[in-house]
């Protein structure tokens, strides 16, 4: 009878223990997945590196899209605020400029974060222009 008692305490700790995580998991609200967006690629009219063209896909509107680039390399990384508000099937487009100290090129990562979305939508930088 005491090992059936030790067995539902640790099924309830277990139950208990998975509920916590999950709600640390999804952010309290946010979505595990990451954003509904597409990034594509073109070559920099000015300068150099690549602009990086961030498409809302949804019929949604998304808040504070943030974009982080990063050199594993060099263990270099660059982040900027692309847009407050980006409007259901609108695009936002950033570059050197925007990142100022950091310009993207192929072979590095580009993370696309937006409020209410626990995970990035990763994307690498292709050596064509459009990917």
């Amino acid at each position: 009878m005491k090992t059936r008692s030790t067995t539902e305490r640790l099924f309830s700790l277990s139950v208990a223990v998975t509920a916590v995580l999950t709600l640390i998991v999804s952010g309290c609200g946010k979505s595990a997945l990451p954003p509904p967006v597409t990034v594509t690629y073109r070559d920099s009219l000015v300068g150099v590196g690549k602009v990086i063209q961030i498409t809302n896909n949804s019929s949604h509107h998304l808040y504070n899209v943030r974009v982080v680039g990063r050199n594993y390399e060099e263990v270099s990384s660059a982040s900027v605020k692309a847009t407050d508000h980006l409007r259901p099937h609108d695009y936002v487009e950033v570059g050197w400029m925007e990142f100022e100290a950091w310009v993207p090129i192929p072979g590095e990562s580009v993370e696309v974060y937006c409020d209410d979305y626990a995970a990035p939508y990763i994307s690498i930088i292709p050596e064509s222009a459009v990917e």
